[in-house]
């Protein structure tokens, strides 16, 4: 065999050696039985609890986990962080905002299926802020949030609220549902749908989807709302709402039944490349 050749495989087989020398060591330092090939169960990783009365702000930094808001059973707000890895999360309780960040997880590698939760417990009586984030997990709220301000952000996942009253909402390729809105909106999604079930709106709104369609059931409104969408359909079931409907688009059709031009309220439509229609 060519000295060259030899020399290559000698090299080759040395690199692969190193290799899997780094990946068992690798495995040892981060404990081996966490890892495998399926999905494993979540378990209860934390929990935290403190009285209403310290908090007027909710706010979370996560990288994966998703992200419910549910009714507590008490007058406590409560925490509960649920993960199938060795992830886990820092609490801070101070000048009445609890802040929930996600802490860098070593463990779970390339070959586990990573589930993480976060699940909130809030009174009804709570009128503070929400400003959840998370970068690639769902955010559901059950809550009735009509009384609060909502700021939600998630760059993958998909977000289902209940009632809301002003709520600020952004993702880039998730979708959004929310029963019912009952004041204002600025709500943004580059390639999601947005589905309003009804929007009860009081406030100049903005509703902006890149490559999703928007759907809103009933629209009642006493001010403008614009909505733009570059190539999705925009449809509102029915609008009660006395005002004049203003649509733009490039290459869709567009079905309007009520418009009043001498209305100052205005239902600004803009599609490149979808339809519009308004009953």
């Amino acid at each position: 065999m060519n000295k060259v050749i030899k020399t290559l495989l000698i090299v080759l087989l040395s690199l692969l050696i190193i290799a899997l020398s780094a990946t068992m060591i690798f495995f040892i330092k981060n404990d081996f039985s966490n890892f495998n090939f399926g999905t494993a169960e979540m378990k209860l990783a934390e929990s935290y609890e403190t009285d209403l009365s310290s908090v007027n702000r909710i706010s979370t930094d996560l990288n994966s986990a998703d992200i419910e808001i549910k009714k507590s059973e008490n007058e406590k707000i409560s925490l509960q962080f649920y993960s199938n890895t060795k992830s886990s999360i820092t609490v801070d309780n101070a000048n009445y905002a609890l802040s929930v960040a996600e802490n860098k997880d070593n463990s779970s590698g390339i070959f586990i299926n990573t589930q993480k939760k976060l699940v909130v417990f809030v009174p009804e009586a709570y009128g503070g802020e929400f400003s959840l984030n998370t970068h690639s997990g769902d955010i559901t709220i059950e809550n009735d949030l009509s009384k609060n301000i909502v700021k939600v952000s998630s760059h993958s996942g998909n977000i289902r609220l209940s009632n809301t009253g002003d709520v600020n909402i952004e993702t880039n390729s998730g979708d959004i549902s929310i029963t019912k809105i009952d004041y204002k909106a600025e709500i943004s999604t580059s390639s999601g749908d947005i589905e309003i079930n009804e929007f009860n709106l009081k406030e100049i709104s903005d509703i902006t989807s890149s490559s999703g369609d928007i759907n809103i059931g009933t629209l009642d409104m006493i001010s403008n709302l614009n909505i733009t969408s570059s190539s999705g359909d925009v449809e509102i079931n029915t609008n009660k709402s006395n005002c004049y409907v203003e649509t733009e688009t490039g290459s869709g059709d567009v079905s309007i039944k009520n418009s009043d031009r001498k209305s100052d309220i205005v239902l600004n439509i803009t599609t490149s490349s979808g339809d519009i229609e308004v009953e």
